[in-house]
């Protein structure tokens, strides 16, 4: 199936029209894009920190973990995006962080640093270690690949088609609301925002 895309309107960048010879894609309008991004041909290194015995990652978590930097990097591998886990700190531009957060949340992006052409150089991502909210393989993917979404310059989801940005409604998502992997959405959005460069 051959795919075409075009741009709807000078002003909607985040809007595309998937246009198969096949059969009708999906018409993308969520999730929105924000105002940062991560550079084309950008290798991202990322660091598992631990420091302190209650929040230590377990092998699972980083197995998990590692899992949604692998689909992101199958996702943007167009744009040459690829994710690349590093075991030196200050080698890191990515650095997740098992730790406590506050009640029902499940993870969060912090100390996200912007070059001047709001491109990502350096982020974290804290993951939750309440085993209430999150204590399986799927609940770590699924909140790694949302966070890593939001460095990526990714909103949250505002339609109800599949997306890794939508939120987590329920311990370890029992009620399937998130993929396990990039949706067609997730992935063109996440393309768009890599080449766009905000003034």
């Amino acid at each position: 199936m051959r795919l075409l895309y075009r741009r709807v309107g000078a002003a909607l960048l985040s809007s595309w029209v998937c246009v198969s010879s096949v059969s009708a894609a999906p018409v993308c309008v969520s999730p929105p894009i924000v105002a940062h991004h991560i550079a084309p041909h950008t290798t991202v290194t990322y660091f598992h920190y631990t420091y302190g015995a209650a929040t230590q990652p377990t092998p699972t978590m980083m197995t998990c973990v590692n899992r949604a930097f692998a689909a992101w990097t199958v996702a943007l591998a167009p744009a040459g995006i690829t994710f690349r886990e590093t075991a030196l700190r200050d080698h890191a531009m990515l650095v997740v962080i098992p730790t406590v957060l506050p009640a029902s949340v499940a993870g969060a992006v912090t100390a996200l640093s912007l070059r001047p052409d709001a491109s990502v150089y350096r982020a974290a991502i804290a993951i939750t270690t309440d085993t209430t909210v999150a204590s399986s393989c799927d609940a770590y993917t699924k909140i790694a690949l949302h966070e890593i979404g939001h460095v990526l310059g990714l909103g949250h989801a505002t339609t109800s088609q599949p997306s890794v940005m939508h939120m987590m409604a329920t311990p370890n998502d029992i009620t399937h609301q998130l993929p396990v992997s990039p949706s067609v959405c997730d992935q063109q959005h996440a393309l768009t925002s890599s080449t766009t460069v905000l003034h």
